[in-house]
């Protein structure tokens, strides 16, 4: 009994793993800001232009400015594309294949990054190969994340290991990010053992993964799911009926989607729109945030600032925040007196959801730069109060998304949650995306007010 519990153990901690693996890449690229702003730059001095004696407008810092909404639509896009891609070929590609090759490639592209740290390149070059990287890396996330939550339905008992590890991912990245640049003064040195490690980690999942497979508590729980496909191989050998009743599944999905008494197209959409507001403003806004005691003049002054205020207060702080939503929403989906929203009562999360557009209101008004100055005259001038708004927006984020999550298969027909699932997968990633390009309108509005 000790062994088979240990062994279940272990196969959810490799979950958890490979649930990291998924979310690595892109908190791993969106993190070290201010790496990104340094190799960025665009140096007219070195032009001959004297920026300072003319109207510094007119030399746009534009990779700086659409940097992070230029990498989330990249990758929102290509994520999207790649999981409904993956979806549709998942059968023609053995499960091997679409972990290892992804994993590898996974690694292949931060080894990539961490070299690009020390070649000298135009922001314009630098700046063009980067997101060709991204995008790439993209790819591979989306294979491995498809096949992963598609495996993880296999397996059984591992899917709250694979949320978990996908939110630790992110402050992994956050914590790793603090260490470099603890370790190295050096913007460039600390990026280039940034990417690194992810790369060495990558690696070490690879064997994780293969030594799983060798499990025989782990070949177990695949046995039933090989005999049904073996069934529905011989269903497909011409019999009629099996068409037919394939067809019917099909209808029955869409009909339940389209039930709005059900509340699944209300969750979907709540998941959706949470994503769309969160991908908005982060990190495309909240990164251009600097403190209020920040003064340029003194260097002194700001090496902390410079160095760890992006890190820990806007990423360390969300993906901590965004974790603790996602655990708690585990306690207030249970029955009992902290479930304030049940099941059946999906308006109650939209409402919710669509209170959090005032976050948008709020980081606006929060001490925004864009280039060498505020826009507007901030409402929140208090760091603290910034932490509080960043605090309250991961909370909600991980809690509106995971209750989503959870509900819309338990309010569907038994023979559909499985497909429900994987439709509010679909959504999520879409959330995603919408959001991607929601950065670009905030961005252009931010530099405006």
């Amino acid at each position: 009994m000790a062994d088979g519990e240990s062994a279940s153990g272990f196969i959810r901690f490799c979950f958890f793993v490979l649930g990291m693996g998924t979310l690595l890449p892109w908190n791993f690229f969106i993190t070290p800001y201010n790496f990104w702003m340094q190799k960025l730059y665009i140096n007219y001095t070195d032009q001959g232009i004297d920026v300072n004696a003319n109207n510094s407008d007119e030399y746009p810092q534009t990779f700086r400015d659409f940097w992070s909404s230029t990498m989330a639509l990249a990758t929102m896009s290509t994520n999207l594309l790649m999981c409904f891609l993956t979806t549709l070929l998942m059968n023609r590609v053995s499960r091997n294949t679409r972990f290892v090759v992804p994993l590898i490639g996974i690694a292949l592209c931060f080894t990539i990054a961490a070299v690009y740290t020390k070649l000298d390149k135009t922001p314009q070059a630098f700046f063009t190969e980067t997101m060709i990287n991204v995008i790439v890396i993209t790819m591979f996330c989306a294979i491995l994340q498809a096949s992963l939550f598609g495996h993880g339905g296999e397996v059984g008992d591992v899917m709250p290991s694979i949320m978990g590890g996908q939110g630790v991912g992110g402050i992994a990245a956050s914590l790793v990010d603090i260490f470099c640049k603890m370790l190295y003064e050096d913007e460039v040195q600390a990026a280039s053992l940034f990417f690194v490690i992810p790369a060495i980690f990558m690696v070490v999942t690879v064997g994780i993964y293969l030594y799983m497979q060798r499990l025989p508590s782990y070949q177990e729980r695949l046995l039933p799911n090989e005999q049904i496909t073996m069934e529905e191989e011989e269903e497909k050998a011409g019999l009629v009926e099996g068409e037919q009743e394939k067809k019917s599944n099909e209808d029955t999905l869409l009909s339940v989607i389209l039930d709005f008494q059900n509340g699944v197209a209300k969750y979907m959409f709540c998941v959706f729109f949470a994503f769309v507001v969160t991908l908005g403003v982060f990190p495309g806004i909240v990164v251009t945030v600097q403190p209020s005691s920040y003064t340029k003049d003194v260097d002194e002054a700001n090496v902390f600032y410079d160095k760890f205020f992006t890190t820990i207060v806007v990423f360390f702080l969300f993906n901590l925040a965004d974790t603790i939503g996602r655990v708690s929403s585990e306690w207030v989906t249970r029955p009992g007196k902290l479930q304030f929203i049940k099941p059946d009562q999906p308006n109650r999360l939209i409402a919710f959801t669509l209170a959090r557009l005032i976050f948008i209101i709020l980081f606006m008004k929060c001490n925004v730069f864009v280039g060498e100055e505020t826009r507007s005259a901030p409402w929140f001038k208090s760091d603290v109060a910034f932490c509080v708004i960043m605090l309250l927006f991961g909370v909600t984020n991980g809690m509106v998304s995971s209750i989503a999550m959870a509900y819309a298969p338990q309010v569907a027909p038994e023979r559909t949650r499985e497909q429900v699932g994987g439709s509010m997968g679909t959504f999520l990633v879409a959330g995603l995306f919408g959001g991607a390009l929601f950065s670009f309108v905030l961005t252009s509005v931010a530099k405006s007010i």
